[in-house]
């Protein structure tokens, strides 16, 4: 019988360095490296925060100078990295990459499209071997196709409660994928009237869970993983409660 063959994509977002869990980010990537073994790795965006280039009121408490942020993102994707030498890594920008993106344009338009200050190189993500999707126009990009019916998003729509936007972009694109913003964990299937189901994953975060703008979200730390085997895949979200990855799958299972 020959055998099949079958690729393991893993999704990770929303860290908003500075502002990440380390704590929770060593377990995710231990249990990467260990039990998941990924062939390719997707960062979906706000990998960093750039709150200094916010519009918002900012917390003189969670001061970080931009030099500072880049520092300790380059670190992370080091880390990243090092945890998963082997898996070919792919990184699409979220809504606060696009901070930098827009400042450029609107506050410093002398210095858009300088090479230094593109996001692959102001993160040095050659060194790490990490690749920076980017559009037709050769802008950094926040959509990737996996294949023809699965894509990864960062995503740009927020629903009150945890699955209604995955539910929301499924309506948006037609297809199925996985997204992050939302800060939540949900998979919700949709069957149209022809009959197709099509299934989405809200990717959760690995950011802190005590931002200073809002009291208790309704956010969960965690990330998901797919197996894609011809035109067909299997998804798997893993919570992280606690600090603890959760893996339900009894294949899989987490070691105590």
């Amino acid at each position: 019988m020959a055998s099949i063959h079958k690729t393991r994509y893993m999704f990770l977002g929303d860290f908003h360095i500075p502002y990440h869990d380390p704590f929770a980010l060593r377990a995710v990537l231990d249990i990467a490296k260990k039990r998941i073994k990924p062939d390719v790795v997707v960062l979906i965006g706000d990998v960093l925060d750039f709150y200094p280039l916010s519009n918002y009121d900012k917390d003189p408490s969670r001061a970080f100078s931009l030099d500072d942020e880049i520092v300790t993102a380059r670190t992370v994707l080091d880390q990243i990295r090092a945890a998963l030498p082997e898996p070919e890594i792919y990184y699409i920008i979220g809504n606060h990459e696009k901070r930098l993106l827009k400042f450029l344009r609107t506050r410093a338009p002398e210095l858009h499209g300088l090479k230094e200050l593109d996001l692959s190189n102001l993160l040095r993500l050659n060194e790490y071997r990490i690749h920076l999707v980017r559009d037709e126009y050769d802008m950094p990009s926040d959509y990737y196709r996996i294949s023809p019916n699965f894509i990864a998003v960062h995503g740009h729509i927020v629903r009150k409660f945890s699955g209604a936007t995955a539910a929301a972009m499924i309506q948006e694109y037609f297809t199925n994928g996985v997204s992050g913003h939302t800060h939540r964990l949900a998979f919700i299937a949709h069957t149209d009237r022809s009959g197709r189901t099509y299934g989405w994953v809200e990717n959760g975060c690995i950011c802190k869970l005590n931002p200073e703008y809002v009291k208790n979200p309704n956010w969960q730390q965690g990330f998901s993983f797919a197996d894609f085997v011809k035109k067909r895949y299997s998804m798997h979200i893993v919570p992280v409660i606690d600090r603890v990855p959760i893996l339900f799958d009894s294949s899989m299972e987490c070691e105590g």
